[in-house]
């Protein structure tokens, strides 16, 4: 959603993430403590993790319940660039894309995080084409090779074949199979 920043009138990016808590299996009942960490999770990635090819979180603040994240604001998705090339973008477009998104990756996985759900919609551009990764929802930081990991990530069209295995360990490799697809 794009907004105006009420100091200086910056254009900015604002997501309203909605009081929207995951369900408990058992119980069918909204789970708050399941949802408020997922997002105090994506929020501190995101404050910690910055990088021209990441999108940039401006402010967090809570508001009726509510969490609303401010961030940059990006004029499309590379969606919407596929989109305007249905017979495929032009060789130099898919190669800026393809690069600005590995070096992006780069930088998020030598931090020992994992973006785990790269897609066309979460890859951002500025109106000077830089690209921005976006959405860091389902991403977890993966200081230890021993840890399992959910495989219930990512859009299906995107997942690797370790995530639709269910294999509960995986890495980095993920998003760059995701890259390539």
């Amino acid at each position: 959603m794009k907004s105006f920043r009420w100091l200086n009138f910056d254009v900015v990016g604002l997501q309203l993430d909605y009081y929207l808590p995951a369900r408990d299996v058992k119980s069918c009942r909204p789970s708050p403590k399941l949802h408020n960490l997922v997002l105090n999770l994506s929020v501190f990635l995101f404050q910690s993790l910055r990088h021209p090819n990441l999108v940039n979180l401006i402010e967090v603040f809570r508001r009726k319940r509510r969490l609303h994240l401010v961030f940059e604001f990006c004029e499309r998705t590379v969606l919407d660039e596929v989109e305007a090339h249905p017979h495929g973008a032009p060789e130099e477009v898919a190669q800026m894309i393809a690069w600005q998104t590995l070096v992006g990756l780069r930088y998020i996985h030598s931090r020992h995080c994992i973006h785990r759900d790269i897609k066309p919609e979460n890859l951002l551009l500025t109106s000077t084409g830089l690209l921005k990764l976006c959405d860091f929802g389902f991403a977890r930081s993966v200081s230890s090779p021993d840890g399992d990991l959910t495989e219930y990530v990512a859009t299906r069209w995107y997942r690797a074949p370790e995530l639709l295995c269910a294999m509960p360990k995986y890495g980095p490799a993920v998003d760059v199979w995701a890259v390539g697809r």
